[in-house]
């Protein structure tokens, strides 16, 4: 969900969220451990490929018992909180206690990438992503273009604590394939660019 507001000032992790709690139906406010960051409304392409996403993902994974969740479920990143356009996981979820409850234990996390939100989304919440245990995968797709960044985990574990390394796979063809070894699944991507590009 692209974001429309450049961060305010500082913030304490009560005072986000207390934000993001009274926040209209429709907005959310994400927050990177000192500031917050509006999200608001996205264009039909980045609607469609998260939703392409979200019901490729479901219709592989939920049959295991997986579940998967668009932009409006919230993610604890310990300190930062965001909303991934598309997440999922296969453990038992846990979740804070929270208004509203927080997943704390991602397992897959896709963000569609637009103008105002790529610097982001490819700086601190991919690092972010990367610092928990639980995440084996992060992807990202524009819209503009064909084009999905693959980042998997190359072992169980958090990486500085394991060594564990992560490897890209781009994938900017329609015949392309991504395969995913995490959650032994393959997506066409024109299955995710449909009524895209």
């Amino acid at each position: 969900m692209p974001a429309t507001a450049a961060p305010t000032l500082d913030y304490t992790r009560e005072e986000y969220l207390a934000l993001d709690e009274a926040a209209p139906e429709g907005r959310r406010w994400e927050y990177d451990g000192t500031r917050v960051y509006l999200m608001a409304g996205a264009t039909p392409e980045h609607n469609h490929l998260k939703d392409n996403v979200r019901s490729a993902l479901h219709q592989r994974i939920g049959p295991r018992g997986c579940r998967s969740y668009t932009s409006d479920q919230r993610v604890h990143l310990p300190p930062r909180y965001v909303y991934p356009d598309v997440v999922a996981h296969c453990e038992d979820g846990r979740y804070t206690d929270e208004s509203p409850p927080s997943l704390l234990n991602p397992e897959l996390v896709v963000e569609v990438l637009s103008e105002s939100t790529m610097d982001k989304d490819l700086t601190w919440k991919l690092h972010a992503y990367q610092d928990i245990a639980s995440i084996q995968e992060v992807w990202f797709a524009w819209t503009e273009q064909v084009r999905v960044v693959q980042y998997a985990r190359a072992g169980r574990g958090n990486e500085r604590e394991n060594g564990h390394a992560w490897t890209q796979r781009y994938f900017e063809d329609k015949g392309d394939v991504l395969r995913s070894e995490a959650f032994d699944l393959e997506i066409p991507i024109a299955e995710l660019y449909e009524l895209v590009l």
